[in-house]
C-alpha cells in the first residue's frame, strides 16, 4: 500500500463513509434509530429547519475533515504533540518503506 492508497481509503471510510451514516440518521424514522443516542440526535435534528441541518451536516464535514487532517499530520510529523517528540513510522504489512510521508498533503 502506498501513502496515496492510504489515505484513500482513510477519505472514503472516515470521511464519506462516517457523513452518509450521520445523513441516515438525520433522514431516518424515530423507529429505525438502533441506540439511545441515535434517538435522541433524531429528535434534535427533527426539530431544525431544513436549513439549520445543512449547516449542521457541513458543520460534520468540516469537523471531521479537520480531524483527519489533524492526525495525518501528526504521523507525517507535521503536527507536534507537545510531550512526545519522535517521528512515527507508518508501515504496512511486509513492506518496509514508511507510508507516512505526505499524507496531509495527498488528503
Amino acid at each position: 500500500m502506498t501513502n496515496k492508497e492510504f489515505v484513500k481509503i482513510i477519505r472514503n471510510r472516515v470521511l464519506y463513509n462516517i457523513l452518509e451514516h450521520y445523513n441516515s440518521i438525520i433522514n431516518s424514522r424515530l423507529e429505525n434509530c438502533p441506540t439511545d443516542t441515535s434517538k435522541h440526535f433524531f429528535e434534535f435534528f427533527n426539530s431544525m429547519s431544513d436549513g439549520d441541518k445543512e449547516i449542521l451536516c457541513k458543520l460534520n464535514k468540516f469537523v471531521i475533515v479537520d480531524t483527519i487532517s489533524t492526525l495525518l499530520g501528526i504521523l507525517d510529523g507535521t503536527t507536534i504533540l507537545r510531550e512526545h517528540r519522535e517521528d512515527f513510522s507508518l508501515t504496512y504489512g511486509d513492506q518496509p518503506e514508511r507510508i507516512n510521508r505526505y499524507l496531509l498533503d495527498y488528503f
